[in-house]
């Protein structure tokens, strides 16, 4: 007479085992597969904005095309903002821009950065960086606080920073705007 091993409940211990290796496996699959389409997902999202990248490149000259920008940071900024109440609120956050033109720091790591294709780090002139930071300053507060807690608000803000800071910055092309701290209160 054969003896089955049993678990609580009585299901033997087969049952369970081979329950357990179809849904490992499904779980594994399953998140094979969603980590495949996610990074499909990005790649066809990237794919378009590389498009725009390029055209606005050939419009400006076929030069700057290799060019992957520098990264400057302007710094920290505490601004009051308005709310719906009337009440004042504010804003403290940190702002880093991808600018491409204008003098390129010297950097003992320059070969490196560029044969790498990432932007370097550097810092605008100080009369260029005045004038960001101004710039910045008069955007940041001009926004509700209602206006900034949804990611279109905080889109729009990036959208008029860049538009408005490549106006202001005629030696440097601004092609990002990177926040790095986002706090409101």
């Amino acid at each position: 007479m054969r003896h089955r091993t049993l678990i609580a409940g009585g299901v033997p211990v087969k049952v369970v085992v081979i329950l357990l290796v179809v849904v490992g496996g499904g779980a594994f699959a399953a998140a094979h597969f969603v980590g495949n389409a996610r990074h499909s997902q990005g790649s066809a999202k990237e794919a378009p904005k590389q498009e725009k990248q390029d055209e606005s490149q050939d419009e400006k000259g076929g030069a700057e095309s290799e060019d992957p920008g520098q990264v400057v940071d302007l710094g920290e900024f505490l601004v009051n903002i308005h709310a719906a109440d009337g009440s004042l609120r504010y804003l403290k956050t940190e702002i880093s821009l991808v600018v491409r033109g204008g003098p390129q720091p010297d950097k003992q790591d320059k070969g490196h950065k560029e044969a790498s294709g990432e932007p370097s780090e550097g810092k605008l002139p100080a009369p260029s960086q005045r004038y960001a930071r101004d710039v910045a300053i008069s955007v940041l507060s001009s926004l509700t606080f209602e206006t900034l807690r949804t990611e279109a608000g905080k889109q729009q803000l990036k959208s008029t920073l860049q538009h408005r800071l490549d106006a202001a910055l005629e030696d440097y092309r601004v092609a990002d705007i990177l926040f790095t701290a986002f706090v409101m209160q």
